[in-house]
């Protein structure tokens, strides 16, 4: 969890989820989640589109236990900064890590 945190933090200058930094940590991200479910039949990632540019990433894992019943746990991948410039400075650390 820790080297994912740092990942997002240090290698964006900004997740903004209209920049191309956001689309890049968001594409990232699901390549991430789909190496690390390699191989398991429960487990399926994918991306959803939005009318803006960043695509949101669900990853669903199916229990064994109670496989009918759901949980959800959600988070957020952008960062938010003051202004909307491609080049600002907003890597996400502060807000959701």
């Amino acid at each position: 969890m820790r080297s994912t945190i740092v990942h997002l933090s240090t290698d964006y200058k900004n997740r903004y989820y209209r920049t191309h930094y956001g689309v890049a940590a968001s594409d990232d991200l699901v390549q991430t989640w789909k190496a690390l479910a390699a191989g398991r039949s429960d487990v399926t990632v994918k991306q959803f589109t939005h009318s803006w540019a960043q695509k949101s990433v669900i990853m669903t894992i199916k229990g064994t236990t109670k496989p009918k019943e759901i949980v959800v746990i959600g988070g957020h991948l952008d960062s938010t900064i003051g202004n909307t410039q491609e080049e600002s400075i907003a890597p996400g650390a502060d807000d959701d890590a």
